[in-house]
């Protein structure tokens, strides 16, 4: 559902498989934590998708009233795994939807380094840390987030940062690179 920004499909099976409860013994309590705090996170950032989609539509009302029912999946994700770079980069993902784009730049950098320092790439995050950079005119640091990555970067996953790549390559007069 995430895939197809079926958002409000993401936030209801979510809250479904939450009220069901999980196992509280053994092996499966461990299970069953993770679990739940994955779809606590997924609830989150759907929360914030369309928290952005009633901002376009001219409801701040339900803008708001999406943010705080992110906030409080991060919440209750933090919870469980209060250091987790994905409750880091939600968080940052949060404050950005608010405005509070420096605030949302520190958490997001935050989890950039907690997923580098597990040797993992989150390309959801890079992706937002590129873009939070040039929307604060430092083309510069931009560029540099996805230069770390661009070698490791499937065609795919390249097609998506490249056009903030360029902007960026543009932006620090580094123009033939960007052609």
């Amino acid at each position: 559902y995430k895939a197809d920004r079926r958002n409000e499909d993401v936030v209801n099976i979510c809250e479904q498989r939450l009220q069901r409860g999980f196992s509280q013994k053994g092996i499966r309590a461990g299970r069953s934590k993770a679990e739940a705090f994955r779809l606590m996170i997924l609830a989150s950032q759907a929360c914030v998708v369309q928290s952005v989609d009633a901002a376009d539509a001219g409801d701040l009302d339900r803008k708001e009233e999406l943010i705080a029912k992110g906030q409080e999946y991060l919440a209750n994700a933090s919870g469980e795994f209060p250091n987790h770079p994905d409750v880091v980069g939600q968080s940052g993902r949060i404050k950005l939807a608010l405005g509070q784009e420096r605030a949302a730049l520190d958490d997001l950098r935050q989890a950039d380094e907690a997923y580098r320092a597990k040797n993992v790439i989150n390309w959801e995050n890079k992706l937002i840390l590129a873009q939070l950079h040039l929307r604060l005119n430092e083309p510069g640091a931009a560029k540099d987030v996805i230069e770390e990555v661009w070698e490791q970067a499937s065609a795919r996953r390249r097609a998506s940062l490249s056009i903030v790549y360029a902007e960026a390559l543009l932006r620090t007069n580094d123009v033939e690179s960007a052609l």
